[in-house]
């Protein structure tokens, strides 16, 4: 197969293909929601619940807005649940490899940024 250089070959080589986009830099979870809290004067979040607690009330909280038919979503899922207690550290290199991509913005900037929005759209 004869490949040409373009958006044709693009298609080709990354067809059906999974990327991560991040900003490659691994963040502990936990750490970078008190350190956004302490930026905003907020105090760090002390308590928590083993993650079997909180399936179990997340799987309560769906199952009670399937059965009286509330609207919306509940505030804990399972899914929300199992997604908090882990620490995601995702591969870019097939994105680097594939497109160039290169993140644009670090970890710090983002902070720096996520912080000064919230102090302007939630000032008191």
């Amino acid at each position: 197969m004869s490949l040409l250089w373009g958006p044709s070959f693009l298609f080709v080589k990354v067809a059906g293909a999974v990327y991560f986009i991040t900003q490659e830099e691994p963040v502990v979870l936990w750490d970078f929601v008190n350190e956004i809290l302490a930026r905003l004067d907020v105090p760090p979040v002390k308590r928590q619940v083993s993650l079997p607690l909180a399936r179990a009330l997340g799987g309560l909280l769906e199952w009670s807005f399937r059965a009286f038919n509330l609207a919306g979503e509940p505030r804990l899922t399972r899914f929300l649940a199992s997604e908090l207690a882990l620490d995601h550290y995702y591969d870019i290199s097939r994105a680097r490899r594939d497109f160039g991509f290169a993140p644009q913005v670090t970890m710090e900037e983002g902070l720096e940024r996520t912080v000064a929005y919230f102090k302007k759209a939630f000032r008191n």
